[in-house]
This record gives structure tokens, C-alpha cells and sequence, in this order.
């Protein structure tokens, strides 16, 4: 059997240490296959097979199985498998992907593979996606919202004045996880000393709303 059929077989039942899913080959009988295996797989393309193992991994992107999509994404972190010819398809998976999921290991990939927290346009999508009424079910956060403002803490250049008011927006959500987490992140952003560690949540709000509006 080729290492492409074998890759099929074992991709769909390689997320079960991850997320609590298994799929076996028949469908009938469960079947626990470790990550550590798929991985060894994975490797076992050699330089030869750069190109069929690119194709692979770009039709597992465009999989109608939520699942593969997944594992294809906890393949490229846990091998730390960049290629830029990816990078777009994986921003579409974090903005478009029906599978919350997959949007959110699709943010993980980007933080950490292709980092562009630098980038004005990058910064925009992820405030995009965080007012995005599909990561809310009815007036409950999904939890995507808490990681992308933590994604938009990692930028460390100038906060302009659009950014600032979303920031502020971020702060002032009704959800007190949301203002947690938004006081989170910006801790990482305020000049030290701005809030105490043992200050209560409505203080430190304050605070950094005196910041942003410096």
C-alpha cells in the first residue's frame, strides 16, 4: 500500500487523542490509531515526494470532512510543517470554516507558523472575526473570541486609534469572560504598572480605558 492510501486510512482516526474522536476504516468497528503513528506516516514522505505530499495536504484543507480538515491543521503544528503556499488556505479555514474546530486550530497555526501580528491587514481580520456574529450563539461567546484576543496581544507595534476603540469595545462587552479576557491581553499591551495583579476586575477596566484613550 503507498504512503498516500496509507495517510488516507489512518488521517481519519488521527485526531482521537486530540478532540475524543474515532472513525475506523469500515466505519462499524472503532479503531484508536496514535498520533505518534500518523506522524511517523507523515514523515515517511522523503524529498522526492515533496510535491504529492503538498498536493495531500492542500485537498485535506479542502476535505468535506470536518475531522480531516482538523488533523491536517495538528499535523502542521505538531511537526512545525511551514510552507507559505499554504497560508492563505489557512486564513480561509480560520474566517470561513463552518467547524469551530477547525477555525480554531487554523488561529493556532497562524500565531504560531506564520506570524504576521505585525501586519495592519492581519490585525483587521481577527477584529473582524471577534465582532463576527458566527463566533456568538445567540449572546454567548464561542470560545474563539477569548484566543483571538490573545492572538491580537501578541502585536507589540503602535495601537492606532481604530484599534484602540475596538479595544475599548472588547472591554466594555456585556460577558464578564470577554471583559476578562480582554483585560488578559491588554496587560500584555499597557506600559507595566499601569494595573496591579490584585486589582478587581472593574478597576483594572478602568485603567486601561485611561490608556487606550491616551
Amino acid at each position: 500500500m503507498s504512503v498516500t492510501k496509507n495517510i488516507h486510512f489512518f488521517i481519519k482516526m488521527s485526531i482521537c487523542l486530540s478532540i475524543g474522536v474515532s472513525v475506523s476504516a469500515n466505519q462499524k468497528n472503532a479503531s484508536f490509531v496514535p498520533l505518534a503513528e500518523w506522524n511517523k506516516i507523515m514523515h515517511g514522505y522523503d524529498h522526492s515526494t515533496d510535491r504529492e505530499k503538498n498536493k495531500f495536504i492542500f485537498d485535506k484543507m479542502e476535505s468535506k470532512v470536518w475531522v480531516e480538515r482538523y488533523a491536517v491543521l495538528d499535523f502542521m503544528l505538531k511537526n512545525n510543517f511551514k510552507n507559505a503556499l499554504f497560508e492563505q488556505k489557512v486564513l480561509e479555514l480560520f474566517t470561513n470554516d463552518p467547524a469551530l474546530v477547525v477555525r480554531t486550530q487554523a488561529l493556532k497555526v497562524l500565531d504560531r507558523m506564520y506570524p504576521k501580528m505585525e501586519s495592519q491587514s492581519y490585525r483587521n481580520i481577527l477584529w473582524e472575526e471577534f465582532f463576527d456574529s458566527n463566533n456568538k450563539k445567540k449572546s454567548y461567546s464561542l470560545w474563539i473570541r477569548d484566543k483571538i484576543l490573545n492572538s491580537l496581544s501578541s502585536h507589540t507595534g503602535y495601537l492606532s486609534v481604530d484599534e484602540k476603540k475596538k479595544w475599548l469595545r472588547a472591554l466594555q462587552e456585556d460577558e464578564v469572560r470577554i471583559q476578562k479576557a480582554a483585560v488578559n491581553a491588554l496587560e500584555k499591551r499597557a506600559p507595566l504598572g499601569t494595573v496591579n495583579k490584585d486589582d478587581k476586575l472593574e478597576l483594572k477596566q478602568l485603567l486601561l480605558s485611561q490608556f487606550l484613550n491616551q
